[in-house]
């Protein structure tokens, strides 16, 4: 094989350090789109929106189906919602655009099949949102970190680390909460539960 001459090694360089520089740009937008989403939902404060799961969830799945690394990735929705929800659309929306990135993110390609299921139930209190995922799971050094800013908890992490620490706030701020079971190499379960403020309208 021929020795690569130094005008290719420099342009073989040239975009290696164009790669990064433009894969730094995209993870530093990332982080600014969180930024702004969280500024947002405290500037509105507890403003209160009638939210419609099934519509919610589409467009976030069309917000987040780019950063999937599984080209066989399967999706399943299931939402029972028979009575009206309200609460504060922008935290909602950005705990469960959060969640569900890293579910469709960190999948494991080695498996046969990759799964991410979402199951919604509404009831006059709360609403419990399940997303369920195949993928790559959490190693056990990190669990209790994992809504620490900044920590990582996968190499394959592309982010700042600063996901689930948004979506923990945005729930507080909701009076919710999101309880997150995990394995490593098995998979994820979060269970995330959110008042329903539907009562404070007959106020």
């Amino acid at each position: 094989m021929p020795m690569q001459s130094v005008t290719d090694r420099r342009r073989s360089l040239s975009i290696e350090r164009g790669n990064r520089i433009a894969r730094k740009g995209k993870k530093m937008d990332e982080l600014l789109k969180t930024i702004r989403g969280y500024l947002a939902s405290e500037k509105q404060g507890a403003f209160e929106n009638e939210i419609h799961f099934n519509k919610l969830i589409d467009e976030i799945l069309e917000h987040v189906k780019d950063h999937t690394t599984s080209p066989k990735l399967n999706v399943n929705i299931r939402v029972k919602q028979d009575v009206p929800f309200y609460s504060n659309v922008l935290r909602v929306s950005l705990a469960l655009e959060h969640v569900l990135r890293n579910a469709v993110h960190y999948q494991d390609r080695n498996k046969a099949e990759n799964i991410v299921d979402i199951e919604i139930a509404v009831a006059a209190a709360e609403a419990v949102i399940e997303i369920v995922d195949n993928g790559e799971g959490i190693p056990k050094q990190a669990r209790n970190r994992i809504f620490e800013p900044f920590v990582k908890v996968s190499k394959a992490s592309n982010g700042f680390g600063v996901g689930l620490y948004v979506v923990e706030k945005c729930l507080d701020d909701l009076g919710g909460y999101i309880n997150i079971n995990s394995s490593y190499s098995i998979g994820t379960h979060c269970i995330l539960k959110i008042p329903n403020l539907v009562s404070n309208l007959a106020r």
